[in-house]
């Protein structure tokens, strides 16, 4: 859509792009899966956007859902991996 708005021209102040959207996207913004708390899902998103742009954690301290923390715990993540998508 960036890169079409700059091949009209209608707008001077649009500039084409260095890289890739889906480049700026993973390298400067944290996902999370909050609220997705489905162990299946945690894997898939963590092969698209990468592991150190991954927070694998719920919304605590403002809710608090024990099946929530026991399917995070339940992960096949490293301790390592577990405590720094928690952080």
């Amino acid at each position: 859509m960036h890169r079409a708005q700059v091949q009209a021209r209608r707008y001077a102040c649009l500039k084409p792009l260095e890289r890739k959207v889906s480049e700026y996207l993973r390298e400067n913004v944290f996902f999370t899966t909050s609220g997705m708390a489905w162990e299946p899902a945690i894997p898939v998103h963590r092969s698209v956007v990468g592991q150190t742009m991954s927070c694998t954690q719920m919304d605590y301290p403002y809710q608090y859902v024990p099946e929530e923390v026991a399917a995070m715990e339940a992960l096949p993540l490293s301790g390592r991996r577990k405590r720094r998508s928690s952080s």
